[in-house]
């Protein structure tokens, strides 16, 4: 069930796809990048899906709006990865018009 990508991704902006590098290799299987934070994006109807964010993006209004709604929902006592209640094609559309062009 491995991914591979052509180019190695450096930048935590490029969440999604860094992540699938680095799960896909059990050494660096638990290694978040320094100014990242992994979430589990998700609802109650579908699976969640594990992203790395660049931690600079959760100070975007969308981004704390979501934050606070997983406070509503699962408390701030949750156990684990930050777990954030929504779908996870709507949340790559999130990062992907707030995050910085990419190169």
């Amino acid at each position: 069930m491995g991914y591979s990508l052509k180019k190695k991704q450096s930048n935590c902006s490029e969440m999604h796809e860094h992540l699938i590098i680095q799960t896909d290799n059990p050494k660096n299987k638990n290694r978040v990048p320094k100014g990242c934070v992994p979430v589990l994006v998700g609802t109650e109807d579908e699976s969640t899906e594990k992203f790395v964010i660049d931690l600079k993006l959760l100070s975007e209004q969308c981004i704390r709006e979501l934050l606070d709604t997983a406070a509503r929902e699962f408390g701030y006592e949750q156990q684990g990865l930050l777990r954030i209640p929504c779908e996870a094609d709507q949340f790559r559309r999130i990062i992907a018009a707030i995050s910085p062009s990419r190169s």
